[in-house]
């Protein structure tokens, strides 16, 4: 607090409080977001990539301005009190017009470094610019859909340690087995098979939930010695759009 008053270290100081009755907490006639928003919008780092762009147009117009002829007007009066002069007052003017015809063959590349100049204003325009807007709604179907296929590629890749990443550190097994018990399972089954293929046949989310989705699927596995095609759900933890399997069921099983 000195420091902000301009006070040398150490000096001792007193604050006064306002009496009670006018420390009163002012109305607001805006929303908090509404007010987060118009502080996005009139950054000073924005305005003055504005102004940028705005230099960088007219200095494009001077550049392609540069290239046509020059035409130069000029008028000059004069005043001599020399009497043996037979004109003691008298005036000149002048015109002159001139060509730089090398501009022919600048001109394409000067345009394209104008245009290039104000292209980058633009875009220091554009990149601040978006980070004042919503974020975008995450599409909570392609989400899940997408880490399902992953955790199939890991399953289908034989990547048992890639396959268990997929499920939360408090998975909830089915038919009461332990933990240890399932995951001892899942290993021989996904290894037993010289090869694995899994096809996504359909996919919906059927419930969501800020910290949950419930994703319904059939999948149709195929191995040398073993063909089926299930119906499962899927319970998924939510965290910052990061996606882990909390509880999975089949629904039917058909052997093929």
């Amino acid at each position: 607090m000195a420091s902000l008053m301009g006070l040398p270290p150490g000096t001792t100081f007193e604050l006064v409080l306002p009496p009670p009755e006018q420390m009163t907490v002012p109305e607001l006639s805006m929303s908090i977001e509404q007010m987060e928003q118009m502080a996005l919008e009139n950054r000073p780092e924005l305005r003055e990539e504005r102004y940028q762009q705005r230099i960088s147009s007219v200095e494009t117009r001077k550049a392609l301005l540069s290239m046509f002829p020059s035409l130069n007007l000029s008028a000059t009066a004069y005043s001599d009190s020399n009497s043996f002069l037979v004109y003691q007052n008298w005036a000149d003017t002048a015109a002159r017009l001139s060509w730089d015809l090398l501009n022919l063959a600048r001109y394409p590349a000067a345009r394209r470094t104008a245009e290039s100049a104000e292209a980058v204003a633009a875009t220091a325009v554009a990149v601040p610019a978006a980070a004042t807007q919503a974020p975008a709604p995450v599409d909570t179907t392609a989400l899940a859909r997408m880490f399902v296929e992953d955790w199939f590629n890991a399953w289908q890749a034989q990547d048992v340690a890639g396959y268990f990443s997929h499920y939360a550190d408090d998975f909830m097994p089915a038919n009461d087995q332990t933990q240890d018990e399932w995951r001892s399972q899942r290993e021989r089954n996904i290894t037993r098979h010289d090869s694995i293929s899994i096809e996504l046949e359909s996919f919906n989310v059927v419930a969501e939930a800020e910290d949950s989705l419930t994703v319904e699927f059939d999948m149709h596995f195929t191995a040398p010695t073993y063909e089926d095609r299930t119906s499962k759900q899927v319970v998924l933890r939510r965290e910052d759009d990061m996606l882990s399997i909390l509880a999975e069921s089949n629904l039917s099983v058909q052997v093929l």
